[in-house]
């Protein structure tokens, strides 16, 4: 593995001749450690995972990495206030205090790391996009001030408890499969959500699910839901995921003329898709 330390701006000073509209591309770098936060703080978006990709005011300068260490300065993350839009998925993080004061934040994607708590991130109030799949998190307080958000995945933690979720009426993505669910009262009033997913769980009444009247795609696999009754008032639902649940009767959705020839639904325990007629 080739590794590069940068230093006292050693990568400024090397390319500090070309125009930032220019691409810089360091090429078969596969580690690379950062210790002058100076490097870094002033470009808008951050991606630290795979492919690093930091972008400043029109200029581009893509790195190829394997992984990115930020070493000696652990206040680097916080430092970085003009930042939009960070990627930090697939690391080791634990804590994410050093992000509650990025306040200009509208997409984050922590994906696949180790974190169990939200709470840092109360009061990043334009988040519109937020990934938080593949965690360790079992509560969602924290997320209930994010007044602008649009989508949030957290699939495959361990959550519960919805209730933190109940004001977010900006939501129209939301993913929660592969969780420990019960309850979903918590999300009658997100009349705005057009794509849920709620795959292997232990739901076993989805009543409040007739309010979200602007669903088109909507997973319910995986649970142990007795009547899919409540359905019948989805008319603008274009996919349903149904598979492996304790109803057999479907006949409230399977006649309804509104669902009629537009609606794929998967019903059967070998995931076979099928036409409602």
């Amino acid at each position: 593995m080739q590794e590069n330390e940068v230093k006292n701006n050693s990568i400024s000073e090397e390319h500090s001749d070309r125009s930032d509209s220019e691409a810089t591309i360091i090429e078969n770098l596969q580690a690379c450690i950062i210790q002058d936060k100076k490097l870094i703080e002033k470009y808008q978006n951050l991606t630290v995972n795979d492919k690093c990709v930091y972008q400043k005011d029109g200029g581009n300068v893509e790195v190829q990495l394997v992984s990115l260490f930020i070493e000696n300065d652990k206040d680097i993350i916080a430092s970085l206030e003009n930042i939009e839009s960070l990627s930090l998925s697939n690391n080791q993080i634990v804590s994410i205090k050093p992000l509650k004061n990025l306040v200009k934040l509208e997409y984050l994607n922590l994906y696949k790391n180790q974190i169990q708590s939200l709470n840092d991130l109360s009061g990043l109030k334009n988040l519109n996009t937020l990934e938080l799949a593949e965690n360790q998190i079992y509560s969602l307080e924290g997320l209930e001030g994010l007044e602008n958000i649009q989508k949030l995945a957290l699939d495959e933690n361990l959550i519960e408890d919805l209730q933190p979720l109940k004001d977010l009426t900006t939501l129209t993505e939301l993913n929660l499969c592969e969780n420990r669910i019960q309850n979903i009262d918590a999300l009658k009033n997100l009349t705005n959500l057009k794509v849920l997913d709620l795959y292997k769980n232990i739901i076993q009444n989805i009543d409040v699910l007739k309010n979200l009247t602007v669903l088109k795609d909507l997973w319910l696999g995986k649970n142990q839901i007795e009547s899919v009754k409540a359905l019948e008032h989805l008319v603008t639902l274009e996919n349903l995921e149904l598979v492996d649940n304790q109803t057999s009767d479907f006949s409230s959705i399977r006649h309804h003329k509104n669902f009629r020839n537009y609606i794929t639904c998967a019903l059967t325990h070998e995931h076979d898709s099928i036409d409602i007629e």
